[in-house]
């Protein structure tokens, strides 16, 4: 999934959402019902009544500020992240995220219970964690790209970051330490899907430059004995390095 992708279903779920708003002033129906539905609980009691939320309150905001900021951060970071891995990778690291972001609220909500009915009916929406996410894992995994900003100057990828998450992770006024918390879970969860990535990506690198050199050996064999020298497994093996291109092997 592209950054396009989980952007439009953000928008999508606020659009949504709004509509239903404006229907309920309407006729009088029950939207914070609605939003409950979408929201994630602080108590493990009554996720295990709804543990949809646990993906359903990463894509619902509602706030419109909320939701631009971090859309604008997941696009151009979402951008970036995809540059160089798999397709898939993008949306596994921003659940990712949201998932760490929710186990994180949920345990300080639990560690920082209080015996009102405040508390125990906090709920969580918003897709800050999942971003603070891919911003966590596209800073560790590219430090040093370059990126122009405003077509005059550019800056490392490192120098930049910090901005985004200090905007992200500073909690507003109506934000409190659970909801902090799940921000720093976030990020942290980044961090490690970051590194993950740059272990597999090295791995790969690896393994081709692996298959290079004995794919090399094998069309030197191939040069020197003749194609029919090579066994059958040999013959594969070299088929799937060159991509099927051993004609010159063949005459030889």
């Amino acid at each position: 999934m592209t950054a396009k992708r989980l952007i439009l279903l953000n928008v999508i779920v606020y659009v949504a959402l709004k509509l239903l708003w404006l229907a309920s002033s309407a006729w009088g129906w029950d939207f914070p019902r609605v939003v409950d539905a979408l929201a994630l609980p602080s108590q493990p009691a009554i996720l295990m009544t709804k543990p949809w939320t646990l993906i359903t309150y990463m894509f619902t905001q509602l706030d419109f500020w909320h939701l631009l900021v971090n859309m604008l951060w997941l696009g151009w970071f979402g951008t970036l992240f995809r540059e160089g891995n798999a397709p898939g990778r993008l949306a596994t690291v921003y659940i990712f995220g949201g998932m760490a972001g929710a186990v994180c609220f949920i345990a300080t909500s639990t560690l920082a219970a209080t015996p009102d009915a405040t508390a125990a009916s906090a709920t969580l929406v918003g897709a800050s964690a999942a971003t603070l996410a891919v911003v966590a894992a596209t800073t560790f995994r590219t430090p040093n790209l370059p990126v122009r900003l405003l077509f005059f100057f550019e800056a490392r990828l490192k120098w930049l970051a910090p901005i985004s998450l200090l905007t992200l992770v500073l909690p507003p006024e109506s934000c409190n330490t659970p909801c902090f918390a799940a921000h720093l879970g976030g990020v942290a969860a980044g961090i490690l899907a970051g590194y993950a990535c740059h272990r597999a990506h090295y791995r790969r690198l690896r393994e081709t430059m692996e298959a290079n050199a004995y794919g090399s050996r094998l069309r030197d064999k191939a040069r020197k004995n003749g194609f029919n020298s090579l066994t059958a497994e040999e013959r594969r093996l070299l088929f799937d390095t060159t991509g099927g291109n051993h004609k010159g092997a063949q005459k030889s």
